[in-house]
């Protein structure tokens, strides 16, 4: 009889093989946004906040003044104003929100833009993301709903309700330049990008032509820093490949090095990065193998072999969570045990970890705080918590993973930004504080700091994967590091 991990195992296998057949998952999703609640917010508290004079910080000090409720006004007169002309995206008349420093505001938008998805009373908000690999990771829309539903129980931000829908991007560039079109019907006060390496690229360039103000997750830096209407709080895949390239020069001199990617201009970046700084400190790029994928669904047999052959002992996997499993599988079945490195995915360890465990310990890395709710000593672990308890409340049929610690901290991230904006945000006052130089830590998460362009994430964590009975799991081994 097949054991548990043996049918989970397979049916990651069959989702992977059958990516685009998943769409149907759609129409049991549903797409529906986050209405008002009325209850209590719990506190954060998580501590650890890197505030400078001038700089902000935790979530919690903007929810209430004084004599005040949770989300309520803290400045008198009415949500409003700030718009100013549509421009090159320079900045305009300086202006101060709740912190204290002073931001310009830009000139991006025309004053009829400027409130479009915020009123005095709702913030209209909206992502593309893969909702088509909903049952593969056991997540829906209604679960990356929770935060905001708690929050909107508190009395939302400023006394507004905000409201977030999800649209599918198919885990396509194609379908997420159509799931932009779809968030762009709603009137968002700005869109949102979930993960995807393929999507994000397509998107900023629509962006760009609409109008949109963008804010998306990780994806290469190529095409990205000229863009108007397009920021990111993490890092780019350089960025990982840079990383990952100076731990293993840290943890595994001498040995052989090789590479497997996604050959896709979209996955390249990281690869490259990686090779570049490995030829940096002396490797020669010519010992370094790199066997290249179709895409994150091709027979890796021969690609398997091929770096089996090259005899690399570390080996970077720049592909996604799927294909990372598929591949480790493949290198069990022909004996080839490497150490590999890839991005932290629970999916990999939960699926693959008992074939994982016969390898030397993975690396990876990651923009948010490893997610094992077993480990109650993690300074993240109140957060964990906090999330758990949201969920017993608003999904109680749901135990969470960590796609949704991973929605969870990012919409932690959103409520801190418009906080930091202030009760009179705009698009153009947003933006402005990107402009400015907005640097903020909202624990667990690591810094952002706009100062350094639109692409203001830079700080990685480090997993390695660490035996727990006849599976792995990921352990964090190292907090937001800018490299080694």
């Amino acid at each position: 009889m097949e054991s548990y991990g043996t049918r989970r195992q397979r049916k990651v296998l069959l989702a992977g093989s059958a990516l685009i057949l998943i769409a149907s998952v759609l129409a049991v999703l549903g797409r529906r946004g986050v209405g008002p609640h009325p209850q209590s917010l719990p506190t954060y508290g998580t501590g650890g906040v890197e505030a400078s004079p001038g700089e902000l910080g935790p979530a919690e000090e903007l929810l209430s003044s004084p004599g005040a409720s949770p989300g309520t006004l803290t400045s008198p007169g009415r949500p409003g104003g700030g718009a100013t002309r549509a421009g090159s995206g320079g900045s305009g008349s300086p202006w101060q929100p709740p912190g204290g420093k002073t931001y310009p505001v830009a000139n991006l938008f025309t004053p009829a833009e400027d409130r479009i998805g915020i009123t005095d009373t709702q913030i209209t908000l909206c992502g593309h993301a893969a909702l088509t690999l909903g049952a593969v990771f056991n997540n829906n829309e209604e679960d990356f709903g929770v935060y905001w539903r708690m929050l909107n129980d508190s009395g939302g931000i400023y006394g507004r309700k905000v409201v977030f829908d999800w649209q599918d991007d198919q885990y396509t560039g194609n379908g997420a330049v159509q799931a932009a079109a779809a968030c762009k019907e709603q009137n968002p006060f700005f869109l949102v990008g979930g993960i995807g390496f393929d999507q994000v690229p397509n998107v900023r360039n629509w962006a760009e032509q609409n109008r949109m103000l963008y804010l998306y997750s990780m994806a290469t830096e190529e095409g990205a820093l000229d863009k108007k209407f397009s920021w990111s709080g993490s890092p780019s895949i350089e960025t990982v490949g840079r990383v990952l390239a100076q731990l293993t020069l840290r943890d595994y001199p001498g040995k052989k090095v090789g590479v497997a990617y996604v050959d896709s201009e979209n996955w390249r970046g990281a690869n490259r990065a990686f090779v570049v700084e490995l030829a940096r400190h002396g490797v020669d790029p010519k010992s370094i193998p790199q066997v290249a994928i179709a895409n994150n669904n091709d027979v890796l047999t021969d690609k398997v072999l091929a770096m089996k052959n090259s005899k690399a002992e570390v080996v970077f996997l720049n592909m996604n969570a799927l294909a990372m499993g598929r591949w480790i599988l493949e290198s069990d079945s022909q004996q080839y045990y490497p150490v590999y490195m890839g991005y932290g995915f629970n999916l990999t360890t939960e699926t693959f970890g008992s074939t994982m465990k016969k390898f030397p310990p993975a690396r990876a890395v990651w923009v948010t705080p490893a997610y094992d709710p077993q480990d109650t000593s993690t300074p993240w672990y109140p957060e964990i918590k906090r999330m758990q308890e949201a969920f017993r409340k608003y999904r109680p049929n749901k135990t969470p993973n960590d796609i949704d610690w991973i929605v969870w901290l990012a919409m932690k991230s959103f409520h801190r930004l418009l906080l930091d904006c202030g009760p009179d945000c705009t698009r153009n006052k947003l933006a402005g504080m990107f402009l400015g130089g907005y640097a903020v830590t909202e624990p667990p998460l690591c810094r952002v700091d706009y100062s350094r362009g639109r692409i203001a994430g830079y700080l990685l964590n480090v997993y390695t994967a660490t035996p727990r009975g006849d599976t792995v799991y990921w352990r964090q081994t190292s907090t937001c590091t800018p490299g080694f």
